[in-house]
């Protein structure tokens, strides 16, 4: 069954503009606040060295290992390497994320003016938001991929 309303009927149960502004600014608080409280979580994870005196984390033990030519390697020269291959794959997402966020940047800034000169009305607003929303877009993939090597 349809019902009809009056605006006046639909504009007092609906929020008011305050409170879903409220509401808002609260979500966005609590999630930056979960997100800080994370980050302070990931950076209070300690690596340090063994008993034994190699690098590496709290609870890694590595036995000899042996490579093809079944020849032993000490465990402090497998760490090693493994470092030296970590940084390698951190320098090269390091390098992605430069080239990448070039062409994000030159696209971004062509967008925005786009935006400005063919969006009616509050047109400044909309650009600073959609700059903003590229900015954090970009803030949080660096993040994740500084998370992630």
């Amino acid at each position: 069954m349809y019902m009809e309303t009056t605006n006046a009927t639909l504009v007092s149960t609906t929020l008011s503009l305050k409170t879903q502004e409220a509401i808002i600014i609260f979500c966005a608080l609590v999630a930056i606040l979960f997100g800080a409280y994370n980050v302070h979580k990931i950076f209070a994870i300690h690596i340090s060295k063994n008993t034994n005196g190699s690098a590496g984390y709290n609870d890694l033990e590595l036995d000899s290992l042996q490579d093809g030519d079944h020849h032993e390697q000490d465990s402090g020269k497998v760490l090693q390497n493994m470092a030296d291959i970590a940084k390698l794959i951190q320098d090269g997402a390091s390098t992605f994320l430069r080239q990448e966020y070039l062409f994000t940047f030159i696209f971004v800034c062509l967008f925005a003016v786009v935006i400005f000169l063919t969006v009616d009305g509050g047109h400044f607003y909309t650009t600073i938001a959609f700059l903003l929303g590229a900015c954090i877009s970009i803030l949080s993939g660096y993040i994740g991929m500084q998370i992630a090597v």
